[in-house]
């Protein structure tokens, strides 16, 4: 996959404009100067979230810590949250703690 990189304006759900560094998943695309919506991948990012901790909640840790390694992609003209670049390994950590004194 021949991937090049694109800084573009992106607006968050406060109204604040940002200009992001985002992968363009199809190359020949173009974006121009088309501000795009940033909630897309806050969704995708909130979802991950939920569904990890829900199922953690299951050896019922006092603590959970997740770290998202999330780039962002461009297709078609909506934002994409991409956790992994061509190796299928996931990009992110989870940590759980337990407390000695609660066995």
């Amino acid at each position: 996959m021949n991937n090049k990189f694109s800084i573009i304006p992106i607006e968050l759900d406060d109204g604040t404009v940002v200009k992001i560094e985002v992968i363009m998943i199809n190359p020949n695309e173009d974006v121009g100067l088309k501000l795009i919506q940033f909630n897309e991948v806050s969704k995708v990012i909130e979802k991950i979230s939920k569904t990890v901790i829900a199922s953690l909640k299951k050896v019922s840790p006092q603590k959970i810590k997740i770290e998202l390694g999330v780039s962002i992609g461009i297709e078609s003209g909506q934002l994409t949250a991409l956790l992994t670049q061509g190796t299928g390994n996931a990009n992110f950590k989870i940590a759980l703690e337990w407390n000695e004194s609660d066995k």
